[in-house]
């Protein structure tokens, strides 16, 4: 979907420009094996799904470039089920097209999304889904002649393996180009697996069925097979059922609440030879430039990456780009150091332990008594974000391809929670880059170099040297320290000070707000009562319009 931002329609019309308003899309392209909606939209996989689950409420999410087949995939499904089975299309989601819009379908009280279109594959918080994956065009023999030969002259000695990643839209075509490439190269391969069975809750209606979970580590057409026999056979779950119930969750809470003990279990999973690790492998990648690209690209930054895109059928390494990119994050890092304001931007309701998360950065934030803001604007942009001008720096929780926000366009910089805990701990930058929310509660160094302010001796009124700025700077302290008198009181030259009618004064203190408003020139319209001495009463003007008032009439020009 374009990007650039239309005027507004003019205010005294009747309201039928914003329906017959063109968006720019560009309109998904389907690999040409799959002419029919029934086949490119596994019409036929899907209701063997929703019936095997005895689904009531479904919804159904589109993303913008495929909204145009919403209609029709809802025909052909509701065609195919039973008539007390409810359908529901989602558009417009609240956030990434990318993330499963858990809060529209809750609109609508679904127990089951069907998310179609590319996908981030992030865990699910509350409800089971269905991933359609689009079906993209791509010469599989091209692919991987093209990646084999762009390689075999700069790839390393000294790497074992190569791990061959692509984008979800490829995964049709992924075992074709891992065969070819298995011929073509002397090094080990071993390629991502990307998990698309639907992850049941206790919330979930799908029977307990038992199967067999092994998965080949390098013989992708092994796996299809097993799918498809599964498929076929009505005594075993289709394709996508888990039977694994998630851990139990503590009494009281939800399952937004409960802290990870443990890294999230990653949707796309590879095995790599004995004794080999990610960053002794290459990786290979099938898609064009994307979030997700750009995601491999920063959580690999050991790994040397060649990307072939589908469109262009052109071959190339990324490693340049991947270290153009870390040096832009480690300039926001250093960014983040100097905020003293930061706001918690809330990007997603639907990905697993997003409120944990939240949480772990408002008690981060608070330790290094500095202030925090929750935020939830919808979709980011410029315009919205600059509405909080006391606001120093953004921290972004959204999903992982989402969460990297190039900040140029912004008015203050944006950075990941990984990020935000670099720059207020003393944890040592390795190179490795965190954007799970799993995995980034569960190895978080927060409190293991906690200080209480009380007891830290250092002067908290000295300078800190900002390494943006080369300048030293007077940091703000935001905890709540009690007044204990009025000399306290008037000593916080920052602080609100707010009187009801009988004079009583409330002191709001740690006001980040009060710092910015009580430092601005312009403080609006300030009444003073009694201090303006009454105006005398004076004979008004006459009747007329504005043009021309009875005391102006016959005046001559």
């Amino acid at each position: 979907m374009s990007e650039h931002q239309s005027a507004p329609p003019p205010v005294a019309n009747s309201g039928e420009d914003a329906i017959t308003q063109t968006i720019g899309v560009e309109p998904e392209q389907f690999a040409p094996e799959f002419e029919s909606l029934y086949d490119a939209y596994e019409i036929e996989t899907t209701v063997h799904q929703i019936m095997g689950g005895g689904f009531q409420r479904i919804a159904l999410q589109f993303p913008d470039e495929l909204l145009h087949d919403s209609v029709q995939i809802y025909h052909l499904l509701r065609a195919r089920l039973e008539a007390q089975i409810e359908l529901y299309v989602l558009a417009d989601t609240t956030y990434g097209s990318c993330c499963v819009d858990e809060v529209a379908a809750q609109h609508v009280d679904a127990d089951l999304i069907v998310h179609y279109g590319h996908t981030c594959l992030s865990p699910t918080l509350r409800l089971p889904v269905i991933y359609v994956l689009t079906k993209r065009p791509v010469d599989p023999s091209h692919a991987a002649t093209s990646l084999a030969s762009t390689s075999k002259d700069s790839l390393d000695s000294d790497r074992k393996a190569v791990v061959f990643m692509y984008d979800v839209a490829y995964t049709y075509k992924a075992h074709l180009i891992f065969d070819g490439l298995n011929t073509l190269l002397d090094l080990p391969l071993s390629i991502a697996r990307i998990d698309k069975r639907i992850t049941a809750n206790k919330k979930s209606k799908w029977p307990s069925y038992a199967r067999d979970e092994t998965t080949p580590t390098s013989a992708s057409t092994t796996e299809e097979t097993a799918q498809e026999e599964a498929a076929e056979n009505d005594t075993t779950p289709p394709d996508g059922v888990s039977d694994v119930a998630p851990a139990p969750t503590p009494e009281g809470l939800v399952p937004s609440e409960a802290m990870p003990t443990q890294p999230t279990p990653p949707r796309i999973a590879y095995d790599l030879p004995e004794g080999t690790t990610i960053n002794d492998c290459a990786i290979f990648y099938i898609g064009g430039e994307s979030l997700a690209l750009n995601n491999i690209l920063m959580t690999h930054g050991k790994c040397p990456v060649w990307s072939y895109d589908p469109g262009t059928r052109e071959a190339r390494l990324e490693s340049s780009k991947t270290n153009r990119m870390l040096m832009r994050r480690y300039a926001t890092v250093e960014k983040a150091k100097d905020a003293d304001v930061i706001g918690i931007l809330v990007g997603t309701l639907g990905v697993a332990s997003y409120l944990p998360l939240i949480k772990h950065l408002r008690e981060l934030i608070a330790s290094h008594q500095k202030k925090s803001y929750t935020v939830a604007v919808g979709k980011l942009n410029p315009a919205k974000l600059a509405n909080f001008m006391e606001v120093e720096c953004f921290v972004l929780v959204a999903c992982p391809e989402n969460t990297l926000i190039d900040s140029k366009e912004f008015l203050r910089p944006i950075v990941t929670p990984f990020e935000l805990e670099l720059a207020l701990t003393s944890k040592n930058w390795t190179g490795e880059y965190v954007l799970d929310f799993g995995t980034l509660l569960a190895t978080s160094d927060f409190g293991q170099d906690f200080v209480d302010p009380a007891k830290d001796e250092e002067d908290e009124e000295g300078p800190v040297f900002s390494s943006t700025t080369g300048k030293y700077r007077h940091p703000k302290r935001y905890a709540a320290n009690a007044v204990t008198d009025a000399d306290d009181l008037n000593a916080q030259t920052s602080a609100l000070s707010i009187r009801n009618t009988s004079s009583a004064v409330a002191q709001v203190l740690g006001s980040a707000a009060g710092d910015f408003l009580s430092n601005r020139t312009y403080r609006g319209l300030e009444p003073h009562y009694g201090m303006d001495a009454p105006a005398m009463i004076e004979q008004g003007r006459e009747g007329g319009i504005a043009r021309g008032y009875g005391y102006e009439r016959g005046a001559g020009p």
